[in-house]
């Protein structure tokens, strides 16, 4: 779907190629944790470990990645990795270019009017069939979504240096819309005036959900509601309560009003 490649200097030289691939394995969660990063990792462009998963955290095991540095021994292995600045420096910086470059794959809605300036007029006239290059972007984010929003999920509640990057990410189902995704900035933009909190509604249906009597009152007076329907969100919003500057708040708490 995307790639970065990119050199690194500083404490640790080294090249790195970054690879989010278009689908996800079939058995992406099948022993989840047992399942090993694909990070090859090379000194002076010769292979020497290819499954080297300590250099990126369990949730990132579906990017692909190579390095390749001069400044490691051939002998390098995993049990030296505790001990070597060097690869602490390398999973630290390798860490921060996948989080990025998915950042950077995420859809600015400010980038819109800016794409959609660079299509030609001949396009524009094409039957109704024209597509611009952000609503491209938009398609092409929300099956990278489909295929790997658990494991994004998971980065959240694991990560926590990385959370409001990962956060950024995140599609849901809202009472604003059952079909189509929406992110949280979204959502903030569509908030009423005053409103502080971002609220979420949790179960296994979301047509179910939006009819809860839970969230009858807040809809009638013009509030969205996330509709968590992943089993993974009621754990998600447990340790994830903030975005930005506003509370996210559970609906079915005892204590809401």
């Amino acid at each position: 779907m995307t790639w970065s490649h990119f050199k690194a200097e500083g404490d640790v030289d080294f090249t790195g190629l970054v690879f989010i691939p278009e689908r996800a394995p079939y058995d992406q969660f099948e022993k989840f944790y047992e399942k090993k990063s694909e990070v090859k990792l090379y000194v002076r462009r010769v292979l020497v470990n290819d499954e080297f998963e300590e250099l990126l955290p369990k949730y990132l095991n579906f990017v692909k990645t190579i390095v390749d540095s001069d400044n490691l021994p051939l002998n390098v292995n995993r049990e030296n990795l505790q001990h070597d600045k060097a690869l602490k420096a390398i999973g630290s910086k390798l860490l921060k270019k996948t989080v990025d470059l998915l950042v950077s794959f995420n859809p600015d809605p400010e980038e819109e009017e800016e794409l959609f300036s660079e299509e030609s007029a001949e396009d524009e006239k094409n039957d109704g069939e024209f597509q611009s290059a952000y609503e491209k972007k938009v398609d092409t984010f929300n099956k990278f979504w489909k295929n790997f929003q658990k494991n994004i999920k998971l980065g959240i509640i694991e990560d926590h240096a990385n959370r409001d990057k990962l956060a950024v990410l995140t599609r849901w189902f809202t009472t604003h819309n059952l079909s189509d995704y929406t992110s949280l900035d979204d959502y903030i933009k569509r908030m009423k005036e005053g409103q502080k909190n971002i609220y979420y509604l949790g179960g296994s249906d979301r047509e179910v959900l939006q009819s809860s009597p839970l969230i009858e009152k807040l809809v009638k007076e013009g509030y969205e509601v996330i509709l968590g329907d992943d089993p993974l969100d009621e754990t998600l919003f447990t340790s994830f309560r903030d975005y930005k500057t506003y509370k996210i708040v559970n609906v079915a708490r005892t204590d809401f009003k």
